[in-house]
């Protein structure tokens, strides 16, 4: 299975779990209150969308969308990891829960930061904004959105880039009723990962 199988395989999980959480959106389900008035998804629910929210679910799948980049941006595969650790230091200090909604938008914003800091002369933004399937506009507010929620910590050491090239290197075992394996293991990538519970 290839890294960007895996990586498909396991962000795919990760929002499908908080989708189907309740058996709809986390967005619907956002709407509706229990009868103390509080969410019955999580408490970030009931905050307004984040820019990374998307208004309906993409209908490309991730490892296609992954695909997609790495042909179109000529992407290495460090910089498929890079943008995974973006996405956990997103995830860790916002709180952000992935899901069908964000899962694209979110990645497309990791992989614009990973690529511009892994090479010397990135393309510019509006070549990563049409093979993202983005306006201009909207991959600016998204990268912007990404570097603060990051804290501007773009620099990734080297054991941490070995850490998450190690776990994605062997397929993830996942099933309807368990979490990634990754989700399971102590010291692994994505065991932080809020994900919407009911």
């Amino acid at each position: 299975m290839s890294l960007v199988e895996v990586i498909a395989q396991v962000l795919s999980a990760l929002s499908s779990k908080a989708a189907d959480a309740n058996g709809a959106s986390p967005l619907n389900s956002a709407r509706s209150t229990s009868s103390a008035g509080l969410s019955s998804v999580s408490d970030n629910a009931l905050e307004a969308p984040s820019v990374y929210q998307n208004s309906n679910a993409r209908s490309i799948r991730l490892s296609d969308y992954l695909s997609r980049w790495i042909r179109y941006a000529h992407s290495e595969p460090e910089i498929l990891l890079i943008s995974l650790i973006y996405l956990d230091r997103c995830c860790v200090s916002t709180g952000l829960a992935i899901n069908k909604l964000n899962v694209h938008r979110l990645l497309l914003a990791c992989l614009t930061l990973a690529a511009k800091w892994f090479h010397d002369k990135p393309y510019p933004n509006k070549h990563y904004a049409a093979v993202g399937g983005v306006t201009l506009p909207d991959l600016n507010r998204l990268e912007r959105a990404l570097f603060i929620d990051i804290n501007f910590q773009l620099h990734v050491d080297p054991r941490q880039l070995k850490v998450y090239s190690k776990e994605f290197a062997r397929p993830p075992a996942v099933s309807d009723d368990s979490p990634p394996t990754s989700l399971r293991r102590k010291h692994a990538p994505f065991k932080r990962y809020a994900i919407a519970q009911p």
